[in-house]
């Protein structure tokens, strides 16, 4: 496992100047899933939610931007979908959640965009153990100074 890692990082290792790095795009890796015989070509910044699959916690169901169903991704940690996705945040011991998806959050649960039909509400529980990582994240991105996490009401929506 620690093989592939570095050929990942050598991968994205360019030796473009700093000021193109910028501009440079999310990575993208070819995942083995489940549901095909071929590999899935996945952009790190489509990943929407990730949540650890129950028959094996070495796969991952993948919800991804602009597509219309999960994918379960063989073989995935979550330490590689946190490396190179900057918008992911794990929430839980058993999810990664993109900051595009968030709608609303109370104090334990964090209700999702509509993104997806069968979404209607969808909810995801967060951990008492990301809580505290999650609200400075989202104060960071919104610009807002950082206030006591444990009574916090936040909503995004427009």
């Amino acid at each position: 496992m620690q093989e592939n890692i570095n050929c990942m990082e050598e991968a994205l290792d360019t030796n473009l100047p700093d000021e193109h790095k910028e501009e440079s795009h999310s990575p993208v890796f070819f995942f083995n899933v489940a549901e095909m015989h071929e590999k899935l070509k996945v952009d790190f910044s489509d990943i929407i939610l990730v949540v650890t699959d129950e028959v094996s916690s070495r796969n991952k169901l993948v919800w991804l931007k602009n597509e219309s169903k999960e994918y379960t991704l063989m073989n995935v940690s979550f330490p590689l979908l946190l490396k190179y996705s900057g918008k992911l945040l794990k929430v839980n011991k058993f999810t990664l959640l993109s900051l595009d998806a968030v709608h609303s959050c109370t104090y334990d649960f964090i209700t999702l965009y509509n993104i997806f039909p069968t979404w209607d509400n969808k909810q995801v529980t967060l951990g008492r153990h990301y809580r505290d990582a999650f609200y400075k994240r989202i104060e960071k991105l919104k610009g807002q100074k950082p206030v006591f996490f444990n009574t916090r009401n936040l909503s995004f929506a427009t």
